[in-house]
């Protein structure tokens, strides 16, 4: 069981990496932070807020990952 909480809000969901479901979201995320990423390089009150936040984005994806190949 996954336990992730967004905006404050515990969500659970039993998923799985062989899901292609999960992977299509885990590649949309992975999608969305490197084009983050790449606007905060050029945008300074993003490059603020996501010099903030992107060790703990990273961490949660990490942490997806990691459940789900049972590591």
């Amino acid at each position: 069981m996954l336990r992730v909480q967004i905006m404050g809000v515990d969500v659970s969901q039993n998923c799985s990496l062989e899901d292609s479901a999960m992977l299509t979201t885990l590649g949309r995320t992975l999608r969305l932070v490197i084009a983050i990423n790449d606007l905060a390089l050029t945008n300074k009150p993003l490059h603020a807020n996501w010099a903030e936040r992107k060790a703990t984005v990273l961490e949660l994806v990490k942490d997806v990952v990691m459940v789900n190949t049972g590591e």
